[in-house]
């Protein structure tokens, strides 16, 4: 019994969580082309290649292949993709996850960003604080608050009115830096922090004791490993065609899927809290975010049987006796991918949306077939 429902069990709640996330969206509109809504002022948008520069007066959201706003919001900006570019005026906070990250806008208020690489464009003016994370940050432009900063390569070569706190492999200051605060910092101990004659740090210089190296906790990787790798197994066994057209869909499809990915991982808590607060809605609320949250944890599955199809050529995902190996294939790729420091958090985030927006995609292509089987009926 379990075999057969435990799978309609977990795509019944993904409808229902997409259904509540793009309300009064056309079902004859496809997912791979550009999709805005409109809601109250904001504007939430999905697609390939993704750029506003109207004036909104509420929250721009944006996610996809490529995000871009040249516009004026009169809320806050949430973008996620590939890259990630933020210009103009943004009277909120700027939050963005992407490869690259870029923020070349006036902000009101705070700039949260991670990404392979993120930049604090020359013409950027932070009224707040910049949270920074990623393989390469740069900090170019003006930001009145603090600066936090962990990454690979930290580089700071503009103006910071509050203090600067850096946690890198290495740290560089350009001869543009004025620092108004302390810079205080902890580098690799083999690296030295490279700070030119011409940069000023008014408040001074302070570094920190590199932090010692337990190194890495085998133990617990192999754990992780094995955990990730045994679910992946246990639903490849439950179903297995469900995640062939899933990883067809991802293939055919990439942009939107994680497009798609990134809206539900976004969207789905709010909502759930929204229906929560309401006298009958709890329990609810409760059942969608326990499937929300193994939903995450199982999405990897997907990119993870693509790549495994993509190394064994010999094998094909309509053979449901090639599945699970496909899987302990590039599931051991994929879950190395996430446990690697710094790139990580970078390679969950994709594999995790990417993953989640396929499911979505098949799910939405059921319904609609579904229903035009009915209407011809």
């Amino acid at each position: 019994m379990f075999r057969t429902t435990a799978p309609r069990w977990i795509l019944a709640a993904l409808t229902l969580m997409a259904t509540a996330c793009v309300p009064g969206v056309p079902e004859d509109v496809p997912w791979d082309a550009e999709r805005f809504l409109r809601p109250n002022g904001d504007v939430l948008a999905t697609g390939e290649d993704l750029e506003v520069a109207d004036t909104v007066s509420g929250d721009v959201m944006l996610f996809g292949g490529s995000t871009t706003f040249r516009g004026r919001a009169g809320g806050s900006f949430v973008g996620a993709g590939g890259e990630v570019i933020v210009a103009g005026v943004v009277e909120g906070s700027v939050r963005g996850a992407g490869g690259s990250v870029i923020v070349d806008a006036a902000v009101g208020r705070n700039v949260t960003a991670a990404g392979g690489s993120v930049t604090i464009g020359d013409a950027a003016r932070i009224d707040g604080n910049a949270y920074l994370a990623g393989g390469e940050v740069r900090v170019e432009g003006t930001v009145d608050g603090h600066v936090y900063a962990g990454a690979d390569v930290v580089v700071i070569d503009g103006e910071v009115g509050g203090d600067v706190r850096v946690e890198a492999g290495t740290l560089r200051l350009g001869p543009r830096a004025r620092i108004t605060g302390e810079l205080r910092y902890r580098i690799d101990e083999e690296e030295t922090a490279e700070i030119p004659a011409s940069a000023e740090v008014e408040g001074g210089v302070r570094e920190l004791e590199p932090r010692a190296d337990p190194g890495p906790n085998v133990g617990l990787l192999v754990a992780r490993l094995a955990a990730f790798l045994l679910a992946g197994l246990a639903l490849s066994g439950m179903a297995p065609r469900s995640l062939a057209r899933s990883v067809e869909s991802m293939s055919a499809r990439p942009a939107a899927a994680l497009g798609a990915g990134a809206l539900l991982f976004f969207l789905v808590p709010v909502v759930a809290l929204v229906v929560g607060a309401t006298l009958v809605g709890g329990p609810l609320a409760l059942i969608v975010l326990a499937v929300y949250l193994i939903s995450l944890y199982l999405a990897p599955v997907v990119p993870a049987l693509w790549v495994g199809s993509a190394i064994m050529s010999d094998r094909t995902l309509t053979e449901r006796r090639d599945v699970p190996t496909l899987f302990l294939v590039g599931g051991s790729i994929v879950a190395i991918a996430i446990l690697l420091p710094w790139i990580g958090f970078v390679a969950r985030a994709v594999a995790t949306w990417i993953g989640l927006g396929a499911v979505a995609l098949v799910i939405r292509e059921r319904r609609a077939a579904s229903r035009g089987a009915s209407e011809h009926a």
